[in-house]
C-alpha cells in the first residue's frame, strides 16, 4: 500500500511539473521577439526559433541558436522590436498617455491604471475601463489636514477627467475630454472646469501634442478665454526623456498669458519620477520666475 501511494504522489508530481512547464510557454509562438528569464539567473532576449514542452530554440544575437531547457525557465515574456536597442531592453515608457500634467492623444490600454502625485499636495488616480475610455479623479488633501471639517458642507478641491482617445495609426492619435472641477465650500459641484481636445504626433516614446480646450464656470463655456497647448517628450537614453510642457491663453483682459513646464524624466518598471522648472509669462510681466516641479508617477493593473 506504501509503495502504491509513493507511486500515486510521484505521478501526480510529474504531472504538475509538466503542467507548469506548458504553461510557461503558452502563447509562445515561432517568430516571436522574447525576454527569457532561467532559474540561474541568466537573461536572453531572442527571435523564437521552436518551441514545445521540453525545449524553447531562440535565435540569439551572440549565439547562431541558443537550447534553453523549458524546466529551468523562470519567466518569458513576448516583447515589441521597438523595446530593443541595440541587444538592450528598454523598459516601456509608463505614461505615455500624460506630459506632466496634460493629456497626449495616445490612450491608456484597458485595464491599466496608475496615481500620479504633483508637488506633494495634488494627487490624481486614473483607470482605463476600455481601450477607448479612461476616467481619472483629481484630489488635494492640503485644505483638510489643514482645519477643513468634512462634515460641515466642506468639500476639498477635486476634479474627474473623463478621456476618450483613438489611435489612427501607430503615430497619429487624438483624445477629447474634460476637467470638471469642483470648488471647496461652492454651492453645486463641478461649477467650474475646462472641456478640451487634443491631437497627438509620434509614437509612446517620441512625440508632439497640440491642444485647444475652453474653460466653463457654473454651466457657460468661456468662450472669450481660449486654452491653448503645446507639450512634446523626446526619450534620448533608457532612463531618461526630455519632456516640455506649455499652456497658452489668449483672454482679451489678460492679453499674452502662459505657463509652462520644462524638465527630465527617470523612466522606472511600472513607475517615473518629473523633475523641472515651472516658468510663467504674463503680457505686462517683464520677465520669468522659475519654480521647481517634481511629480510621480505609478502605474499598475495590465
Amino acid at each position: 500500500m506504501t509503495n502504491l501511494k509513493s507511486l500515486i504522489l510521484t505521478f501526480m508530481v510529474i504531472l504538475i511539473s509538466l503542467n507548469f512547464q506548458a504553461q510557461v510557454t503558452l502563447g509562445i509562438v515561432k517568430g516571436m521577439l522574447v525576454e527569457v528569464n532561467t532559474k540561474d539567473k541568466m537573461e536572453f532576449i531572442g527571435h523564437v526559433e521552436s518551441v514545445n514542452d521540453s525545449l524553447l530554440v531562440l535565435s540569439h544575437q551572440n549565439y547562431n541558436q541558443l537550447n534553453l531547457s523549458v524546466s529551468n525557465i523562470k519567466t518569458i515574456r513576448h516583447i515589441s522590436e521597438s523595446m530593443v536597442k541595440n541587444g538592450v531592453i528598454w523598459p516601456e515608457n509608463p505614461n505615455y498617455h500624460r506630459n506632466f500634467y496634460s493629456p497626449t492623444g495616445i490612450g491608456m490600454e484597458k485595464g491599466q491604471a496608475y496615481y500620479q502625485n504633483l508637488m506633494v499636495v495634488w494627487n490624481h488616480l486614473g483607470y482605463a475601463f476600455t481601450d477607448y475610455f479612461t476616467m481619472g479623479i483629481d484630489f488635494e488633501l492640503l485644505s483638510i489636514l489643514s482645519g477643513g471639517d468634512i462634515f460641515d458642507s466642506y468639500r476639498p478641491l477635486f476634479a474627474l477627467t473623463p478621456k476618450f482617445s483613438h489611435s489612427f495609426s501607430d503615430r497619429i492619435h487624438a483624445g477629447m475630454g474634460a476637467v470638471l472641477l469642483s470648488i471647496p465650500n461652492s454651492d453645486r459641484f463641478f461649477k467650474a472646469g475646462i472641456t478640451y481636445a487634443v491631437g497627438t504626433y509620434g509614437t509612446r516614446d517620441n512625440n508632439i501634442t497640440l491642444g485647444f480646450g475652453l474653460p466653463f464656470f457654473e454651466g457657460e463655456i468661456q468662450s472669450e478665454v481660449p486654452v491653448f497647448n503645446l507639450s512634446g517628450q523626446y526619450r534620448f537614453s533608457r532612463k531618461f526623456s526630455v519632456v516640455s510642457e506649455n499652456w497658452i491663453f489668449a483672454a482679451e483682459d489678460l492679453g499674452f498669458a502662459g505657463f509652462g513646464v520644462q524638465g527630465l524624466r527617470y523612466l522606472g518598471k511600472n513607475l517615473n519620477w518629473d523633475f523641472g522648472l515651472i516658468l510663467y509669462k504674463v503680457e505686462d510681466d517683464s520677465g520669468v520666475a522659475p519654480v521647481p516641479f517634481v511629480g510621480l508617477a505609478i502605474h499598475f493593473g495590465k
